[in-house]
């Protein structure tokens, strides 16, 4: 007896149990998270966050992680992302944006075998030039005011949070996607899409 994959659910729940477990087995490509991983990158770039590579390890074992190497252009990251009360970090500290897009900062991301996450942060604020709206100030007063600026905004440590905050966002984005694409309804629009059925007498049939 032919039967779909939802006729087999309901006639042979145990049958229908070892096809899907057999699918999820064979039927996944191996860079299913291709997708994740383009969405992720693009919406990196929009904050100024180049990102060169993505790594993840499991979803339900101790250890899990996902994590990315690149680099944060600090001055890209400052004019995209909020602060306080809808300004963001160039507009609250206008005079640190100006020296880190003068300096060309960076914070230079890695990933450790092990899924730690290490942080090389490139700056020299204090040889930069007046510039902008502070270009008429002496070098004394703008080195002083950048630091002031720096000390405030707490850079560095915000923008760090942000990386493993969007570390966390990445391993759920994962984690939901392969969950999806395992799922029982994946795998019924599949056998549907690809018009698969299965023989009650035949328990080597293999959804492909």
């Amino acid at each position: 007896m032919e039967l779909t994959a939802q006729q087999l659910k309901e006639r042979d729940p145990k049958r229908f149990e070892r096809e899907l477990y057999r699918w999820q087995e064979h039927c996944l490509w191996d860079e299913w998270y291709d997708t994740v991983e383009q969405n992720f990158t693009d919406e990196m770039a929009a904050r100024g966050i180049q990102v060169d590579k993505i790594s993840f390890s499991g979803f339900y074992s101790q250890g899990s992680y996902a994590s990315f190497d690149g680099k944060v252009v600090v001055h890209k990251w400052m004019a995209a992302e909020t602060y306080d009360a809808g300004q963001t970090y160039a507009e609250a500290f206008p005079a640190l944006y100006l020296a880190a897009e003068q300096d060309r900062s960076a914070l230079f991301v890695s990933t450790s075998y092990r899924g730690n996450t290490h942080f090389n942060f490139e700056v020299n604020f204090i040889d930069t030039q007046p510039a902008g709206i502070f270009q008429h100030l002496d070098e004394d007063a703008w080195r002083e005011l950048v630091v002031q600026q720096d000390d405030a905004s707490n850079l560095e440590s915000n923008i760090r949070w942000f990386i493993e905050s969007k570390n966390n966002e990445l391993f759920k984005q994962l984690q939901d996607e392969y969950e999806h694409l395992t799922s029982e309804e994946s795998f019924l629009e599949s056998c549907e899409a690809n018009e698969v059925t299965f023989n009650l007498e035949n328990d080597d049939e293999v959804c492909n």
